[in-house]
């Protein structure tokens, strides 16, 4: 689904009221790639000049072995770097 704006984010965590605040992580992360519209500078500066925002995912669940439950990462990305396709997982 779509984002419009980091509000967007709140109903994709998994406890929504416990964790939009500011401070949290997950409230800054969503303010700076929304901001961003497309890579955040910080991420961009990692892979250069010509690297692109394929696709962001935000409160990416991820799978934990022996867990009984999966982890949400704050954002997973896809990112192209001239001719690679490179997969990210940010933790803000």
């Amino acid at each position: 689904m779509p984002t419009n704006s980091a509000e967007d984010w709140r109903n994709l965590l998994g406890e929504p009221i416990k964790h939009w605040k500011i401070g949290y992580s997950v409230y800054a992360t969503a303010q700076c790639w929304e901001a961003a519209n497309g890579l955040p500078q910080e991420i961009a500066e990692i892979f250069g000049t010509k690297s692109e925002l394929l696709l962001a995912i935000p409160e990416h669940k991820v799978p934990l072995a022996g867990g009984t439950r999966g982890s949400q990462c704050d954002v997973f990305a896809l990112v192209r770097v001239t001719d690679k396709t490179i997969a990210v997982s940010v933790e803000g």
